[in-house]
């Protein structure tokens, strides 16, 4: 693929009144900067939604290392600033939640509109995906009663002035991390590869997240907005630093990827994870410590992390091995069947418009590799 010019949009939305003329706060706006067709921000109710879970004892974010374990100059200045509220109810109701997934508080976050209601019609277009059994915030008037106690903790803790502070760090994380982003188009080499696009691409950058990232999608309408919520891999002069040129492109390349593979709760594919089932006993073991508990969900991270591989062999051909041995490292037993099944993918596009329509040829070559 030719590398392409990079033009770099780089702008800072600025506070506007946070109270809006009813007397309503207003979250401020996202501190954003731009490039090919990346969107690259520092989310306020992502920033919010992340203090109260730092400020509890034992909740899910807690159990699981999902906290950062840098100790950077921001997290001192949100000890010095909010840990006198971590007693709030918004801390409290997080603190006995019982989240049936990690992924669900951040995806949910996304949902909160500036004056901290629900995006009724976002939520429900991301409900419908899934059966909604499957969330804690199964309805809307759930959901609504968390935003609204961090409405409350908003207000109590004086957040805004906080956020407005530290504008200039954001600014700083985000222009580090653009800094290191490689020459290439990665979102028009993902869309080539998967024969498919979306309408947006945003990268938020999270101080307190941990390692990694998640990867939820929005549809409002015919479009569709795919995210990948990003924490630090390291720390320099206490500044957290969200990884290098080629670490980036990985990772992202996974967490877009989720939006390209949609594997988990798709009832189109129903048929053919029930045929393959049976193998996830040989790994469950292996599969459950990365928090992995489902088949449907096991497939779709051992074919999507098989994808970002053969994505790497353009990129960084000797990353693309070691992370292929990784991957077997990491109990995924099957990758290099997968791996083999996307080359056929990639050699025969004539025949496979996209990825979607070559999943069951990858799941019938494991269930005739792996038989019952």
């Amino acid at each position: 693929m030719k590398k392409m010019i990079i033009a770099i949009c780089c702008f800072t939305l600025l506070f506007s009144g946070s109270i809006q003329a009813s007397g309503e706060p207003q979250l401020p706006k996202p501190i954003t900067v731009t490039r090919n067709g990346l969107i690259m921000s520092v989310r306020p109710e992502l920033e919010l939604l992340t203090i109260v879970q730092y400020m509890g004892k034992d909740n899910m974010n807690i159990r699981y290392g999902l906290i950062s374990r840098f100790y950077t100059n921001y997290k001192k200045d949100i000890d010095d600033h909010f840990r006198k509220y971590d007693n709030h109810p918004a801390v409290q109701y997080y603190e006995n939640a019982a989240f049936s997934a990690i992924d669900e508080p951040p995806a949910m976050i996304l949902f909160m509109r500036p004056d901290f209601t629900v995006d009724e019609e976002a939520y429900r277009s991301y409900i419908k995906q899934f059966d909604s059994n499957d969330f804690y915030f199964d309805e809307i008037e759930k959901l609504q009663e968390f935003f609204d106690l961090l409405k409350d903790f908003y207000l109590a803790s004086d957040f805004e002035s906080f956020f407005k502070k530290h504008i200039d760090y954001y600014q700083t994380i985000l222009n580090n991390t653009l800094a290191i982003l490689p020459e290439e188009n990665l979102l028009g080499y993902m869309e080539e590869f998967y024969g498919q696009k979306f309408d947006e691409y945003n990268v938020v950058l999270v101080t307190l997240f941990h390692t990694g990232g998640f990867g939820p999608s929005i549809a409002k309408g015919e479009q569709r907005f795919i995210y990948s919520l990003l924490g630090p891999n390291d720390v320099a002069d206490r500044i957290p630093v969200f990884w290098d040129c080629d670490y980036f492109t990985e990772l992202e390349a996974h967490e877009f990827g989720h939006s390209f593979i949609p594997i988990s709760g798709e009832e189109h594919f129903a048929e053919w994870i029930e045929k393959s089932e049976h193998l996830l006993e040989p790994i469950s073991e292996e599969m459950a410590g990365l928090a992995y508990s489902d088949w449907d969900t096991v497939l779709e991270e051992l074919i999507l992390r098989a994808c970002v591989i053969e994505m790497m062999k353009y990129y960084n051909p000797r990353r693309a091995e070691q992370l292929l041995a990784e991957e077997r490292e990491n109990g995924f037993i099957y990758i290099d069947t997968v791996c083999k099944s996307i080359n056929k993918y990639l050699a025969h596009r004539a025949i496979y418009k996209n990825f979607n329509t070559f999943i069951p040829v990858i799941i019938e070559d494991l269930i005739v590799t792996y038989p019952q």
